[in-house]
């Protein structure tokens, strides 16, 4: 995956944050050691969106996808 752009902000002052990142993620497949394809994906351009909390250790409250590339 490559990121895109990234974003954050301070929503409640050292307590609250919102993160956001455009990522790029390439076509892949899993393969089974005899060489067949086990799954696959073509990728695509997706936002995350997080939620985050500071006290004193980050905490990933929420995490929402969406794919932006049709």
């Amino acid at each position: 995956m490559a990121v895109l752009t990234s974003s954050g902000v301070e929503i409640d002052p050292d307590r609250w944050f919102s993160a956001t990142l455009s990522i790029d993620e390439p076509p892949s497949e899993e393969v089974a050691e005899d060489g067949t394809v086990v799954s696959s994906s073509a990728g695509g351009t997706y936002e995350l969106y997080f939620a985050l909390s500071w006290d004193g250790d980050w905490t990933v409250e929420a995490v929402d996808v969406s794919r932006t590339d049709g």
